[in-house]
């Protein structure tokens, strides 16, 4: 997320939504093991962890978003070749 930041700018980042939603992820991930650092070994399902896993779950979104871009590339392609 800092590289990205770093790459794009602030201002940059904030324009695409995955990556605020990335962002997100990554900040409540942070504080959940800085304010629990035990929470690994614990074995109750607290309804923190809970909701971090749940967000976490979100980010199979970026997955579809690439399997989006790469029909679109394929579109591009096929074009390029009949073009040739």
């Amino acid at each position: 997320m800092i590289l990205k930041i770093w790459a794009y700018t602030l201002k940059g980042y904030i324009k695409d939504s995955m990556n605020v939603l990335d962002g997100v992820i990554v900040i409540i991930s942070l504080s959940e093991l800085f304010f629990d650092p035990n929470i690994r070994r614990s074995n109750k399902n607290n309804s923190a962890h809970s909701t971090v896993k749940v967000l976490r779950g979100f980010r199979i979104l970026r997955i579809i978003r690439i399997l989006r871009a790469i029909s679109f590339m394929k579109v591009i392609v096929g074009v390029v070749s009949r073009s040739i």
